[in-house]
């Protein structure tokens, strides 16, 4: 019996040499994920998620960013290519939006766009410690799941019947850690609440 995060750090601790961390890598607690956005924000320039008066109002909300991203599966790369589509969008209705319109949606993508590159430091960060924060270890899991068969069949083959509890609260991460595992065997049964859904 595990939780999605202790299973996949049970999958890091037990084949570290799959993974681009340490083997003795710990996550990070809170307050060093707190310090190392907070030195990413004050040493680099950035125009609007770093208001000139207010240096660190958006850390809260960078953080936050950032985690939500990891939970749903969307690593730096792939949110390149979101906000790459957004923009080629956003190009095509500059003529059919009123100004303040146009600007409002404009200056929001920059805001996401300098969010990408936050987290591009933050990862890179990561990696210089040879750490990972609590989002990561799911992310890592599939990650490495997708890129070594020999790791995802061990695992199959250990785990031939999955049942999965309080699954409205799963999110698309801890999915696809579901999905790869379950491939094999097909043998999933989830439990969840439709009503919370």
């Amino acid at each position: 019996i595990h939780t999605f995060h202790s299973f996949c750090v049970g999958v890091i601790k037990g084949y570290s040499d799959y993974f681009p961390i340490a083997r003795d890598s710990e996550s990070l607690a809170d307050l060093e994920k707190f310090e190392i956005l907070e030195k990413i924000i004050a040493d680099n320039s950035l125009e609007v998620i770093k208001p000139m008066n207010a240096p660190l109002h958006y850390l809260k909300e960078i953080m936050s960013g950032i985690s939500s991203l990891k939970r749903e599966g969307v690593t730096p790369e792939r949110l390149t290519e979101i906000l790459n589509q957004e923009e080629t969008e956003l190009l095509a209705l500059q003529d059919q939006l009123k100004v303040g319109e146009w600007g409002l949606k404009q200056r929001n993508l920059f805001k996401q766009q300098e969010l990408l590159e936050v987290y591009r430091w933050y990862q890179a960060a990561l990696i210089q410690r040879q750490r990972y924060d609590y989002d990561d270890m799911i992310m890592l899991v599939v990650e490495a799941f997708q890129s070594n068969e020999l790791l995802l069949r061990v695992h199959q083959e250990k785990l031939q019947y999955l049942l999965v509890d309080e699954y409205q609260d799963t999110n698309p991460a801890q999915y696809e850690v579901i999905k790869l595992l379950g491939a094999m065997h097909e043998n999933v049964c989830v439990v969840g609440d439709d009503a919370q859904s």
